[in-house]
């Protein structure tokens, strides 16, 4: 039988439910759980949401994050979705709450997916970052939506791509500057591979940040930079623990702060459902996170 890189046993998409029990080990209190965004299972839970939804809760992820948008899927058919799968919803990607409209968007999901956690995806790229004036106006945005979320009994979190760890002119880093006028209790997702991809070790981004640093979201690849980051897809990732990422490292700079370890891998140049098996067993074995008991 055909073997994965990491040579343990691929994907049995035949006969799933009985050939397939989920990955044994034993589960620590002090480690974080695991939790899967589902940015690149949209399409999947369009077309085939039952067996899509059924992949999932046997990879054993114990908790989901939605994307920002559900690929033509209305918010209340994508919860009906996924409450089969019987896993809670502990983040959302959201629009910024800032005007009417994304607050009311914000406020129906929070309503539809029972989630108080929501976080900025922070896309596109905002030409503001690329001056200190400009990310001066960005962080009052995110003041401005932080107070928002407080009004509501929500947690509101930014995450970051490449550009906030991109040098202005200056030699500073948007990042430094963001830390400096953000209300303290805004949170972070850190998208660690993002950041290794500008040259900087995610593990002094994480230390810090410390306590603000409540979810790593994890890739892996070349972790270089690449002009193919700026291109849709494909972004040149792969499943945690087969790319360059140093993650003993990361994951013991984040010991005792984060609270999820969330997979993210928008897009792969394998069968995307392997990725995210590999992924979710290559943190579970080497308990850097936990899944289902």
């Amino acid at each position: 039988m055909k073997t994965g890189s990491m040579g343990f046993l691929l994907w049995p998409f035949a006969g799933i439910t009985k050939t397939f029990s989920r990955i044994k080990v034993q589960f620590s209190e002090q480690v974080p759980k695991i939790g899967l965004n589902l940015n690149s299972l949209n399409r999947d839970l369009k077309h085939n949401p039952k067996d899509t939804v059924k992949k999932i809760n046997l990879i054993g992820y114990a908790g989901l994050e939605t994307s920002h948008t559900f690929d033509g899927i209305s918010p209340d058919d994508y919860g009906k979705i996924l409450k089969k799968s019987g896993l809670d919803v502990i983040s959302m990607h959201v629009e910024l709450p800032v005007d009417k409209v994304s607050r009311e968007s914000v406020l129906k999901r929070v309503k539809i997916f029972k989630c108080n956690t929501i976080v900025w995806h922070g896309l596109p790229e905002s030409g503001l970052y690329r001056s200190e004036e400009g990310i001066g106006q960005l962080a009052n945005r995110y003041n401005e939506a932080n107070s928002f979320a407080r009004s509501n009994g929500l947690r509101f979190g930014i995450h970051n791509h490449w550009w906030e760890f991109e040098k202005l002119s200056n030699g500073r880093l948007p990042f430094d500057i963001l830390l400096e006028k953000l209300d303290e209790d805004i949170f972070f997702e850190l998208d660690v591979y993002w950041i290794a991809v500008t040259g900087l070790n995610p593990v002094q981004v994480i230390r810090q940040l410390g306590s603000r640093a409540k979810i790593l979201q994890v890739k892996d690849g070349p972790a270089e930079w690449s002009a193919r980051l700026d291109e849709p897809i494909p972004y040149p990732v792969y499943a945690v623990g087969t790319g360059k990422m140093d993650y003993p490292a990361i994951f013991e700079a984040a010991k005792g702060n984060v609270e999820w370890i969330i997979v993210e891998i928008e897009a792969c140049e394998t069968d995307m459902i392997q990725a995210l098996y590999e992924s979710y067993r290559y943190l579970a074995v080497n308990n850097y996170g936990n899944g289902l008991k």
